[in-house]
């Protein structure tokens, strides 16, 4: 998402699936997948929380250092982005392509948006359990039983016959 500084779009709907990570380049913030969870909310909904759990953090460190910590000095960086007081942008980065931020504009492109479709790198399939999927050759696998598969299952042929005509007398 390009800059955003007006409140139409921090009150963005955003759907973040738990396969999702977030970056905000400005105030050096970096989210994993998986670290927020999957959400429907806004924008400034998840800004709230990630703002949240972090000065939780603080206050449970027991940090009392007069506000000069890197900790201190994030947080400040970051309620100026949830206050829309400086221009920030946003990454979500979700490999399984499950999230999403409202498009304002719809049916038109939003012109501060750019949405950029790519091939999973190899450590992502592994992390999703991809790599080691098996979808080909179940059909000669000696380990499943019929009854495992069950009648009518995917993997088995389907031979459909034509319907015979009914003859009239």
């Amino acid at each position: 998402m390009g800059d955003t500084t007006r409140c139409e779009q921090h009150c963005l709907t955003a759907g973040q699936s738990e396969t999702c990570g977030l970056e905000i380049p400005e105030i050096e913030l970096q989210l994993h997948s998986g670290t927020l969870g999957g959400r429907f909310t806004t924008l400034e909904g998840i800004l709230d929380q990630i703002y949240e759990e972090i000065s939780g953090k603080l206050f449970e460190s027991g940090d009392s250092d007069d506000g000069n910590s890197g900790l201190h000095k994030f947080l400040a960086k970051m309620k100026e982005v949830k206050t829309v007081s400086r221009p920030f942008t946003v990454i979500l980065d979700d490999p399984v392509a499950n999230s999403y931020l409202q498009n304002i504009y719809a049916p038109d492109p939003d012109p501060n948006m750019t949405i950029e479709w790519y091939e999973r790198t190899k450590e992502q399939e592994d992390d999703l359990g991809i790599s080691d999927m098996r979808v080909e050759g179940y059909e000669g696998d000696p380990n499943l039983a019929d009854e495992e598969i069950g009648e009518g299952h995917a993997l088995e042929p389907v031979k459909e016959e034509p319907e015979e005509t009914p003859t009239r007398l």
